[in-house]
């Protein structure tokens, strides 16, 4: 109950930040389907928690509902850690262990974010508990446990595969201790040499092209036996006998040797990592590709001094462990390594599995930047490390007992009492320390964008958000949410990908156009602080979320919306081809020559132009007719450019006839032929329906890579969509 009234308190009392933002997408998605497909995209985003909160989407995308999950899923984990705790230590210790849970601020603070790190806590907590269970009691439960939530840890956070780690090490040891007990010291020592030989080889050896190489042969296997299915089929079931025929003599010739509980073991041990590997077999090409991109979670870690003593306190301070906590925490691992050689194996090799092997598998990952390691991707240490920091309270009881028996000659009025005295003082000193720091987390902002939102909203603005800066993507989001929120109908449009359909809507409004900067640079810091064309009007409690519009109010919603791309220009070239843009479209800009041929001139192909089979040139337009045989037509023109310079597209289009969308792309290619990116960015300028000819144009910078852009035009549906006027001319300085 404790642990549910400080996880719900304020639940919804701070914004939501980007990544939470990005969970309530999950909400409004279609289907299960499409919350995996979502996280496939993300590359680095496990799919469990986005299915938890489409599941929740009945309720809404509001803060309590997105948050809810993670609240549930911290009370869960005190639960989960007492049950741990209990069978390690017994009742006294787990209360301890739970209590801290309950009350630490880095647990709570995780528990009231609308993202997995808690269910990351819950999950990893119950499959040591299983694995501990697994090791004692061996129980076909506590294997199917640990298979249950070793798979569920693995589909909440890609950093699992640290945690299962531990855990398997845990289990792989005392089932090899359990398989020797009995045969001579030669034997044993034979098997701990090549133990320690085969760990010392994954330590050196390249793992990553090691495995690459495996998954890059098994890829071939299941790709030739898709073109030979019978044959592997065939394959497959003679494989399965001769395993099934092999496993038979086995268990009859060297299994019956060993005593029945150990065998007992051995089959469970088999048939859990069976079931976790087929659970686990359809995400390992994901798992693959977030793990060989540089640009996510761990890749992103780049050492820049040698790691000293003070950068691991300051790690373990992140985590809440700090003060009289460390100090604990140190004498638990102290108590632990003691129990491991007096007569407590199991229960103290538990926690010194869990902790130790994941942290040696990020060093080994990451190397020394593991300090600078986001401490919300370490939730997973976090249940063990407060059982290790109640083994040290429990540890320091005992001691304190002994001490004071020593010295005290009339025994206790009430021995229970006082076996418990100690433990509870240093219990209360521990409280006395968590406590006022989960009073300030409390007080500690996350990014404000919903009171950036609503100062927006309370004001009279135009209505286009403008987002600047190097996060503009993030701000399309974030500001997205809280408008949609808010239920005001106000656009937020990336800086660069300001269109002609953009500059309409700011031409027929009046009101105010805002920019927003968030996480601004040191050079935007100072356009930001420096007085200019544009000024700032709000900023939020952290000082990331910075709000702007034009000093000059007397200007036009246009006017303003090119006065803050203007502004930010210096420092984000990339804005200058929306400002020529919006020159152009009012008549002064200087263009070069039109690049791109009249596709209704000349033969299709001849003319620079690909038409697909369904599209045609009818007069001076191109036809193109989607159908339910070919629900996606699209027609294409391939043009030279020059790096770095900026472009604009110009088209008219009729798409009246049309039950579906009509959309354009201007895709860069380098001079290999692969794509750079696109223009206008997501899914391209969308054509809206148009009963009459309507003009239209976007603008771009060529990356420094591009050698040539193609021009896509497509319409996907039943019906007729048209184009005409088709231009694609470099665009200049202002006349």
């Amino acid at each position: 109950m404790l642990a549910a009234v400080v996880r719900f308190y304020r639940l919804t009392g701070r914004s939501l930040w980007l990544d939470e933002t990005v969970t309530a997408q999950s909400a409004h998605l279609n289907s299960a389907g499409d919350v995996i497909a979502q996280s496939q995209v993300y590359v680095n985003q496990a799919p469990l928690f986005y299915l938890i909160t489409w599941l929740l989407r009945p309720w809404g995308d509001g803060e309590f509902v997105l948050r809810l999950p993670a609240a549930v899923a911290g009370t869960l984990t005190v639960v989960a850690v007492y049950l741990v705790g209990r069978r390690l230590f017994g009742s006294r210790g787990a209360l301890i262990a739970a209590l801290l849970t309950a009350v630490m601020a880095y647990a709570v603070w995780y528990s009231q974010e609308a993202r997995n790190y808690s269910l990351f806590m819950l999950f990893t907590t119950m499959q040591i508990y299983f694995a501990f269970n697994a090791v004692t009691r061996s129980r076909r439960l506590d294997w199917l446990g640990l298979a249950l939530f070793t798979t569920l840890d693995l589909y909440t956070h890609y950093l699992a595969i640290a945690a299962t780690a531990g855990v398997v090490v845990y289990v792989a040891l005392f089932l090899g201790a359990d398989t020797l007990r009995g045969t001579s010291n030669r034997t044993k020592a034979v098997t701990a040499a090549a133990v320690g030989a085969a760990a010392l080889l994954a330590a050196l050896v390249a793992r990553r092209a090691v495995l690459k190489a495996i998954y890059l042969a098994a890829q071939s296997i299941l790709a030739r036996a898709q073109m030979h299915r019978v044959y592997a089929l065939l394959a497959a079931l003679a494989i399965s006998a001769a395993l099934i025929v092999f496993g038979a003599w086995l268990r009859k010739r060297l299994l019956l040797r060993l005593r029945p509980e150990l065998v007992h073991k051995l089959e469970w041990a088999i048939v859990a990592t069976v079931l976790v590997a087929l659970a686990y077999a359809p995400w390992l090409p994901y798992l693959r590709l977030a793990l060989s991109r540089p640009d996510v979670t761990v890749g992103l870690l780049h050492p820049t001094h040698q790691p000293g003593l003070n950068d691991i306190l300051s790690m373990l301070d992140r985590l809440s462990i700090s003060g009289f906590l460390l100090l604990f925490f140190v004498l638990g691992l102290l108590a632990l390594f003691v129990g491991l050689f007096r007569g407590r194996p199991e229960e103290s090799a538990l926690l010194i599995c869990t902790l130790l092997i994941p942290v040696l598998v990020l060093v080994f990952t990451t190397g020394p930047a593991i300090v600078d390691l986001d401490t919300k991707y370490l939730a997973f240490l976090f249940p063990s490390a407060v059982l290790v920091i109640a083994a040290g309270v429990q540890a320091a009881s005992l001691l304190i007992g002994a001490a004071i028996r020593r010295f005290r000659h009339r025994p206790w009025p009430n021995p229970r009492i006082a076996a418990a005295a100690p433990a509870l003082v240093l219990l209360a000193l521990l409280l006395v320390q968590a406590v006022p720091a989960l009073a300030a987390s409390y007080q500690t902002p996350k990014q404000d964008y919903r009171a950036a939102a609503e100062h927006i909203a309370s004001s009279r603005p135009a209505p286009v958000l403008l987002s600047l800066g190097n996060y503009s993507d993030w701000s399309v989001i974030t500001f997205g949410y809280y408008f949609n929120q808010l239920h005001v109908p106000f656009a937020v449009v990336e800086g660069q990908l300001v269109t002609s359909k953009v500059a309409s809507t700011l031409a027929g409004s009046t009101g105010t156009v805002w920019g927003v900067v968030i996480f601004p640079s040191a050079e935007q810091l100072h356009l930001l602080t420096s007085p200019g064309v544009a000024q700032v009007d709000f900023v939020d409690a952290t000082h990331d979320v910075y709000l702007v519009r034009a000093a000059d109010r007397e200007l036009s919603p246009a006017q303003q919306a090119r006065a803050l791309l203007s502004w930010e220009a210096p420092v984000e070239p990339r804005l200058r081809a929306a400002v020529k843009l919006m020159d152009y479209l009012d008549g002064q800009a200087r263009l070069g020559p039109d690049l791109v041929s009249d596709p209704t001139a000349g033969t299709p192909g001849g003319n620079g132009w690909t038409l697909q089979p369904g599209v045609s040139v009818a007069g001076d337009a191109v036809v193109i007719a989607p159908s339910a045989a070919t629900p996606e037509l699209y027609a294409t023109s391939t043009v030279q450019v020059q790096p770095g310079a900026d472009y604009v597209v110009s088209f008219q289009y009729l798409n009246d006839r049309l039950s579906g969308s009509q959309r354009v792309d201007a895709i860069a290619i380098d001079s290999a032929g692969h794509e750079v990116t696109r223009f206008p960015g997501g899914s391209g300028f969308e054509c809206t329906p148009a009963g009459v000819w309507t003009d239209s144009a976007f603008a771009f910078e060529a990356p420094g890579t591009a050698s040539a852009v193609t021009l896509l035009f497509r319409a996907r549906g039943t019906g007729i969509a048209q184009l005409r006027a088709v231009h694609f001319n470099s665009i200049s300085e202002s006349l």
